[in-house]
């Protein structure tokens, strides 16, 4: 086997012909200026050879079942090993991914708590405890060794048989004594007294005395006891200073409050299944209510001048004048404005009274309707997700919840970060056979949180929306989970995994890289990070410019070969430094600057910040990973400078200077193209402006062609054939197209 991945002839995209070798089993960075080929030398070209050979290799049954990948437009790569790209995208668009099922977290949870968790009923808070025959017989040796006891079966009392029959039954099968009101009666000779009104049969198997000579004689007891009373067996004390019977049952069932539980199963913990799902919100862990703050937008305004949005049209006219003559019977203030009524009178508004329906009851009947559009769009607009309030966000239904481990639940333990959850697992205190049945799956559970700590996502709670999680943060969850995947030569591309990542936290990032190269696999990164490349084993910069002018390599070798640096920027920034030009200082604006001012934030981790941004000011927001910096712009900042009043969140108390604000827009990292036929100059409209000058031309007046006539996205101007793609796709059924 080759010692290393050799590239020969590469010309994908902008790189130009170029030759190289990667080392098999180490550390590799490709690193250089923005556009210079970086990606399309290590995904379009390394990653997407790796896959196609590795697909190639498969039947043609599986490969239909699988993404084709194109061959690279490559002469020669040899040594090459089945290659696993993780890049900067969050693909999950899913409500029911989290961190804990994306990492396998949760679902190891699920099978401990399922073998080793502890049913507790809720009334009586009494453990609900399952003993086999054996474990009867050992626990009443344990905790009532020297005392006498009457092993006593209740069997129900067959309708429409006579209790002379039944008596008579049990006499055959070898019984002669029942437990009636404390005493006991012989069944042979028949009693004499009346039963007519039992409902149970309290059965006396045996008279025994809990010694470790007579254990044998308990255990057979109590099987017979489980076959006669459905498996239920109570222990009766013959002397009186001992307190009350004792019960044994080899069901789920509280042998207090006799409450009957589910079987503590896997499928039980899983909100993605219907048997788990809370029937609430069907495993969302919220769900869309009526938001009074949307229905009154606009608390300035009295009844009268319609606060309430939804009866302010024409159409609900009716219900309009319905309130109007509600409120002056109830002697409602109808020129108050809203916010100044007594909360009693505002509850009658929205929940309604007799022949009134209300606000809320009339949107809900309005909202059953879903058939109709109009009324999905219109219901749609007063509603907000609030948090499930019968499973209390956890997705569950309320069996799940009743089966603690370590005094806590599922849902507690999900909710937990990977620290605080690690701690919790190592702290469990199990028996001897609790230990013995949970250890393989103990290893697994806090091999992965120790995998998510140790690439820096020590602040996101196991129960957190795989979709809410920035690229950056979805790389190194895809990351932890090729740790626990613990595969062996495999050759790993990452695109950039320091994004989003304080400094403080690389040397963690840098041991999983060295980890995962210890386990003799290769890894070859794209990166900027000076940390990451003075660890690397191997450098590759691409250069020396961007777009036409890159696709070369400037430098490949050891980070510490300095002398061969040649003309890397990179290699002689790292060695020698690059002086940086001293910038002329801003002048300072004279005049006091406006401000926009957040009041009481609290969204996700934000504990009720107050904040002010200067207005015509670069500011910037900094701190460590997950300590708040998006959820304070992205979620609160943005969404508060564009709320319309239909789209209101409940995160801040107050907003202050948005009247100084126009607009707001957000630039973030998500994808601008919408088509595949979608270009940088056509999302700028520069494009636009290039068709009208076309259009302009004397031979197209000419001919009456418009500005469409010069475009690729709508017919008469795009190529018929291709519809305006640029390339036409061949299905090879097979093979890749």
């Amino acid at each position: 086997m080759l010692d290393r991945i050799i590239i020969r002839g590469a010309r994908q995209h902008n790189l130009k012909n170029i030759d190289l070798e990667i080392p098999r089993g180490r550390l590799t960075v490709i690193t250089g200026v923005s556009g210079s080929g970086k990606s399309t030398l290590a995904f379009d070209t390394l990653y997407a050879e790796g896959q196609r050979r590795y697909i190639e290799s498969l039947s043609t049954y599986a490969k239909q079942f699988l993404e084709r990948i194109g061959r690279p437009d490559v002469d020669e790569v040899l040594g090459i090993s089945p290659s696993i790209a993780i890049q900067q995208k969050n693909t999950t668009r899913s409500s029911r991914s989290t961190v804990g099922t994306s990492t396998e977290i949760y679902d190891y949870l699920r099978l401990l708590f399922a073998r080793v968790g502890r049913t507790f009923c809720p009334e009586c808070d009494h453990e609900v405890v399952r003993h086999e025959p054996d474990e009867a017989a050992a626990d009443m040796l344990r905790r009532h060794e020297g005392r006498s006891f009457l092993v006593v079966a209740s069997r129900a009392v067959e309708k429409g048989v006579p209790i002379k029959r039944q008596f008579d039954s049990l006499v055959s099968d070898g019984y002669s004594r029942i437990l009636v009101g404390g005493d006991i009666v012989k069944l042979d000779p028949p009693p004499s007294r009346r039963f007519g009104r039992m409902k149970n049969i309290d059965v006396v198997i045996d008279r025994v005395e809990a010694v470790p000579e007579r254990l044998s004689r308990i255990h057979e007891a109590v099987e017979t006891a489980y076959k006669i009373g459905e498996g239920f067996v109570r222990f009766v004390p013959v002397d009186d200073d001992g307190g009350g019977a004792v019960r044994y049952t080899k069901h789920p069932v509280c042998v207090t409050c006799d409450r009957e539980f589910e079987e503590p199963r896997p499928i039980l913990f899983s909100f993605n299944t219907p048997y788990g799902a809370c029937p609430h919100c069907r495993g969302f862990g919220n769900r869309m209510e009526f938001d009074e703050s949307l229905i009154v937008s606009d608390p300035r305004r009295s009844i009268r001048q319609y606060a309430v949005e939804p009866w302010s049209s024409e159409k609900f006219g009716f219900f309009y004048d319905q309130l109007i003559r509600f409120c002056r019977r109830h002697k409602i203030p109808l020129d108050k404005p809203w916010s100044e009524l007594p909360v009693p009178a505002q509850r009658l508004v929205m929940d309604g009274k007799g022949e009134y329906s209300g606000v809320i009851p009339f949107l809900e009947d309005l909202r059953e309707k879903t058939y109709k559009k109009y009324a999905r769009f219109f219901t749609r607009k007063y509603m907000v997700f609030r948090k499930c309030r019968q499973c209390g966000g956890g997705r569950l239904r309320k069996e799940a919840y009743y089966i603690k481990l370590g005094g806590a639940d599922i849902k507690e333990v999900a909710s937990m970060t990977p620290d605080r959850a690690l701690a919790f697992v190592e702290s469990l205190e199990l028996d001897e056979l609790q230990r013995k049945i949970a250890r393989d799956v103990l290893v697994e559970i806090k091999s992965r949180l120790q995998f998510m700590l140790d690439v820096g996502l020590y602040y996101v709670s196991l129960d957190r929306l795989t979709k809410t999680l920035s690229g950056g943060e979805a790389q190194r969850i895809s990351l932890a989970n090729s740790l626990g995947a613990n595969l062996l030569d495999v050759l790993y591309v990452l695109d950039e995994p320091s994004i989003g990542l304080h400094p403080r936290d690389t040397g963690n990032l840098v041991k999983v890289l060295m980890e995962l190269k210890s386990r003799g696999n290769t890894v070859v990164v794209v990166e900027h990070d000076m940390d990451i490349i003075k660890e690397a084993d191997h450098v590759i910069d691409m250069g020396p410019g961007a777009g036409d002018r890159g696709g070369e390599i400037v430098y490949e070798g050891p980070v510490d070969a300095a002398d061969l640096a040649g003309e890397s920027k990179t290699m002689h920034y790292i060695h020698h430094g690059i002086p940086i030009a001293a910038a002329g200082r801003p002048k300072k604006n004279s005049g006091e600057r406006k401000m926009i001012g957040l009041r009481g934030v609290c969204e996700h981790n934000l504990k009720n910040v107050d904040v002010d941004f200067p207005l015509g000011a670069f500011t910037c927001i900094t701190g460590v990973s997950g300590s708040g910096k998006s959820t304070l712009v992205c979620d609160v900042l943005y969404n508060a400078l564009r709320d319309d009043g239909g789209h209101r969140l409940h995160n801040y108390r107050s907003v202050l200077g948005s009247e100084h604000v126009n607009d707001v827009m957000m630039v973030d990292q998500s994808p601008i193209g919408k088509t595949p036929r979608s270009n940088p100059t056509t999302y700028i409209k520069a494009f636009a402006m290039i068709r009208d000058i076309f259009a302009s031309r004397r031979e197209a007046v000419k001919r009456g062609y418009l500005s469409g006539r010069f475009s690729f996205n709508v017919a008469g101007g795009r190529c018929p054939r291709c519809q305006g793609m640029g390339y036409e796709r061949v299905e090879m059924h097979f093979m890749a197209d």
